[in-house]
């Protein structure tokens, strides 16, 4: 149970931060399309980040059962890929459509 715990407060975390930038370039009127490969690398380099405080809580005797290969990361970075990739087809949709109307 502490696992799905673990693995919620991450995502959640990650959903916060995505929701926030998305409104963020909703308002941008430059280049803003720029942001969206740095914020894709991102998400790798912030589930590599979790899977450093997996390792540091291990260390400390702290032990969660993610899985064989930790699978229950995998998914995680599953699910926020897939997160991202509707977060940025909605940010493109309203982008257009503002364009169209204006």
């Amino acid at each position: 149970m502490k696992e799905l715990l673990f693995v919620g407060i991450f995502y959640a975390l990650f959903l916060v931060v995505s929701l926030k930038l998305k409104k963020s370039l909703l308002g941008l009127k430059l280049i803003w399309s720029l942001l969206l490969l740095p914020y894709l690398i991102a998400i790798w380099w912030y589930l590599e980040l979790i899977l450093r405080f997996h390792y540091f809580l291990r260390d400390h005797q702290i032990y969660l059962e993610l899985g064989h290969a930790s699978i229950l990361l995998i998914e995680l970075l599953v699910l926020m890929y897939i997160t991202a990739l509707i977060i940025i087809v909605d940010l493109l949709y309203r982008k257009l459509r503002n364009m169209n109307v204006n």
